[in-house]
């Protein structure tokens, strides 16, 4: 039965792809870059910062600080902008 079902997937295509290269396709350039900027922004808007203090133990100095501005601001535009990218909305000219 497992034979039957891989055979299938291997030769049924969607999108002009396998359902192996549409599943991979996604799960890489969908939902990578989409987790990354929700675990950024929970990380800077909803994590305490006596939470993310303690688990970074970066102490109260510079490092944190940086480290706070950069998973706060840059990071999610940052990785908004990757997935733009991704998503082909974002074309470079030559």
């Amino acid at each position: 039965m497992a034979r039957i079902s891989l055979s299938l997937c291997l030769s049924a295509t969607l999108f002009a792809n396998t359902v192996f290269g549409l599943i991979g396709a996604l799960t890489t350039h969908i939902m990578l870059p989409l987790k990354g900027t929700l675990i950024a922004l929970f990380a800077g808007r909803h994590l305490s910062r006596a939470a993310s203090l303690n688990e970074l133990g970066l102490g109260q100095d510079l490092a944190y600080l940086i480290w706070r501005i950069r998973v706060r601001s840059i990071t999610p535009v940052a990785l908004i902008f990757v997935f733009l990218n991704v998503l082909g909305v974002l074309h470079r000219s030559p």
